[in-house]
């Protein structure tokens, strides 16, 4: 870079480049230098940066465990392991559906995680595949819902699930989901059963 170059011109150089990102840190470019100080600007920019970071480690360390929502809720659960719970949930006490509810982490450093609810919708057989006629029923039902969708494992298990953020749960959103799960995955399993019966 030509620095002998008038300060207008060397603004509008960096501005081109795109090496300019802010206007607001930049007192004089004709006066810049290596050992020059950083602006005002700048170090008000670098402390709202790390208050902001500070103020999200402490959220996340505030968040509570899956195991804490779910006795925040008052139901019924076992661990088994992994951060996977086994969890009755019952509606009105005349029914209750047994769910597998868990937490997972996407990323390594485990701050963006996924709760993850299931409901076996029909058992399978390793060794023998699910008809045509089922898996067509389960893409068709995966592509009209709204909330959830169903899977299969690798013993041909079919499952209900549903997934929610876990930063973003509250007690009232993860309620619903169970909700949904409750009455959703015994509808696809008769659906399912119907097809299967017929052979």
């Amino acid at each position: 870079m030509n620095y002998s170059k008038t300060p207008a011109a060397l603004i509008g150089g960096l501005l081109m480049s795109g090496l300019l990102l802010s206007a607001g840190t930049l007192q004089t470019a004709s006066a810049a230098s290596p050992a020059k100080k950083l602006t005002g600007q700048t170090i008000k920019t670098i402390h709202l940066t790390k208050k902001l970071a500070a103020e999200t480690d402490k959220a996340a360390a505030s968040t509570p465990t899956l195991e804490d929502r779910i006795k925040e809720l008052g139901l019924a659960y076992k661990s088994v392991g992994d951060g996977q719970y086994l969890v009755v949930f019952a509606v009105d006490d005349t029914s209750s559906t047994n769910m597998l509810v868990g937490e997972k982490s996407l990323t390594g450093d485990g701050k963006l995680k996924m709760i993850t609810i299931l409901c076996k919708v029909m058992d399978g057989t390793k060794g023998k595949k699910l008809s045509l006629a089922i898996l067509a029923k389960i893409a068709d039902y995966n592509y009209q819902t709204d909330i959830g969708r169903v899977g299969i494992d690798s013993e041909n298990t079919v499952w209900y699930q549903s997934s929610l953020w876990e930063d973003t749960a509250t007690k009232e959103t993860l309620t619903y989901d169970m909700l949904f799960a409750h009455y959703n995955h015994p509808k696809v399993a008769k659906m399912l059963k119907a097809l299967s019966e017929e052979g």
